[in-house]
């Protein structure tokens, strides 16, 4: 064990993340910048139970994302965090549960629009964009193997395609498409572009 582990064991846990908050309060802000000005509705519906607001669990959403957690890691990473905790205006930490339903039940149209609208934040008045790069991948939704699937004579007929344009000097993400076929990527290129 290295004198570094030793002194972080014995520094309270507020502390031990002291040196890297800034990074994650600038970047909570920012997605509360986002959700805010994204008009999204603070409720699901009129009879929700109202202990949190979308916006804040959309914002823990995008900190897991960027923080790269699954949910049980990230709500107990958030537990150890007060300044996040303060800074969403949290009560209470939500369970894992709560934010896997939320994703499942917000719509792509919403989430499409906060994307643009975080776009705003980096490009305005139209900035033109000198170089992007534009990238595709595709991949099947199920979980057997290619072997396996040969195996049993039984193929996968779902897929996945997904291409995202990327503007190389400020590595930011301009676009994205997703088709449920396979697509040749030149006809994902223009898609991404605009």
């Amino acid at each position: 064990m290295c004198l570094f582990q030793i002194i972080n064991l014995e520094l309270p846990l507020d502390l031990r993340f002291n040196s890297l908050s800034n990074k994650y309060l600038k970047f909570i802000d920012i997605a509360l910048q986002i959700t805010r000005y994204s008009r999204f509705p603070l409720y699901s519906c009129r009879y929700s139970k109202r202990t949190y607001t979308q916006n804040q669990l959309l914002t823990l959403i995008l900190f897991k994302e960027y923080l790269g957690e699954d949910y049980r890691d990230f709500v107990d990473f958030v537990e150890l965090m007060d300044s996040v905790q303060s800074k969403i205006e949290l009560n209470k930490v939500p369970h894992y549960t709560t934010l896997q339903k939320f994703v499942t039940r917000t719509y792509s149209v919403v989430l499409d629009s906060i994307f643009k609208r975080t776009l705003d934040l980096f490009y305005k008045n139209r900035d033109s964009i000198d170089i992007t790069a534009i990238d595709s991948t595709g991949f099947t939704s199920g979980y057997c193997s290619n072997y396996y699937s040969w195996r049993i004579k039984k193929w996968r007929r779902s897929y996945v395609k997904t291409s995202i344009s990327v503007d190389v000097s400020k590595f930011v993400i301009t676009g994205y498409k997703i088709s449920g076929k396979p697509v040749h990527d030149a006809k994902h290129a223009s898609a991404t572009r605009s």
